[in-house]
């Protein structure tokens, strides 16, 4: 079907002034949406990006600075897409443009990945949460569980690589551990867990599901809870990882005669395996800036890698038994500030 100019034209104007897409402006049109690409293409129209307004207005900038400032108060990060979702601005504007409109303001924008945020439902679970285990004995937690990776220290990133290593051509004269995030760079993944002031085991892996979780409590950790605390019922913790939260394992929990603590969303910076993780990447960090094979970064092969898995586990296992005690006699006074906060994020 040929469109006519003025048809193409009515479409531009749509799309332009009113915010419409070319879905929208063909269904207004009662065109086809192939036929109006076709002749904007034809036209060298080139494709409008952006269906909704760019500009918000006042009282919806007053809210949204409203809301950060609140945000703030209570030890939060103010990050736009839940300041979208909390104000009901999705239909109006899109997250870029309330990013856009807050640096106009003189307001930093903070991206989730530089730190980690919580809805407010989440955070409301993590204060009740704490509130309940206000009176909870955590001396008589037999086991806390936790996944870990730390990738190898690359002369060359793969593509699209998020490395959790940072060169030191980015500003150090050393490698530093960038953090705890998932990245396509190879290296060691680690599944561990401590408890009576000590690290009971320490395994890596490759693919960690419902199946290859309840393997490891098979043949690694359960064993090791009997050989150091004998037959009987054990209390252990696991985070909220889909592995620990599957039905299959829930079963197996049943029958090994394990009991599993209720543990709240997005509660890392509550963990004590998280401080484990955080002292192993700390030993790490001098050992790397201290050997000649590794400081200058390395090429992937099998050899560098079994090497690094050997380097890894030597380190996190050199964490002395101290360190196990004090991070879980620290549980109280975590809890006790994230209730302060009002079940925002602590320092970890």
């Amino acid at each position: 079907m040929k469109i006519c100019p003025n048809i193409v034209l009515a479409a531009r104007t749509l799309m332009r002034t009113d915010g419409k897409s070319r879905r929208q402006a063909a269904a207004v049109l009662g065109i086809s949406y192939s036929g109006l690409s076709a002749a904007l293409v034809r036209k060298k129209i080139r494709k409008e990006t952006r269906g909704r307004p760019a500009k918000l207005s006042k009282i919806d900038l007053k809210n949204i600075r409203k809301l950060r400032e609140a945000i703030k108060k209570t030890g939060g990060n103010p990050v736009s897409r839940h300041i979208r979702r909390q104000l009901k601005l999705a239909r109006k504007v899109s997250v870029r443009t309330i990013q856009r409109a807050q640096r106009l303001n003189g307001d930093r924008y903070l991206h989730r990945k530089n730190k980690a945020t919580l809805h407010k439902e989440d955070q409301a679970a993590r204060l009740k949460w704490g509130l309940q285990s206000a009176d909870t004995d955590w001396d008589s937690v037999d086991l806390w569980v936790d996944c870990h990776s730390v990738s190898m220290p690359l002369k060359t990133a793969p593509k699209r690589s998020g490395m959790a290593w940072r060169k030191p051509s980015e500003g150090d004269n050393d490698w530093a551990v960038k953090g705890h995030k998932s990245s396509m760079a190879p290296g060691t993944k680690l599944f561990g867990g401590f408890g009576g002031g000590r690290l009971i085991f320490l395994k890596s892996y490759t693919t960690f599901n419902r199946f290859t979780c309840v393997e490891f409590f098979k043949r690694t950790v359960v064993p090791a809870l009997r050989r150091m605390y004998g037959s009987r019922r054990y209390l252990i913790m696991c985070d909220g990882d889909g592995a620990f939260k599957s039905f299959l394992f829930e079963q197996y929990c049943k029958e090994a005669g394990i009991d599993l603590i209720e543990w709240p969303p997005y509660s890392a910076d509550l963990a004590p395996m998280e401080n484990t993780w955080a002292e192993g990447d700390s030993r790490l960090e001098v050992e790397v800036n201290a050997s000649r094979t590794w400081r200058t970064g390395v090429k992937v092969n099998q050899t560098n890698l079994k090497a690094w898995d050997v380097l890894v586990h030597k380190k996190f296992r050199g964490i002395p038994s101290s360190f196990y005690v004090n991070a879980a006699a620290g549980m109280e006074a975590r809890i006790a500030r994230m209730v302060e906060l009002k079940g925002a994020r602590i320092r970890k």
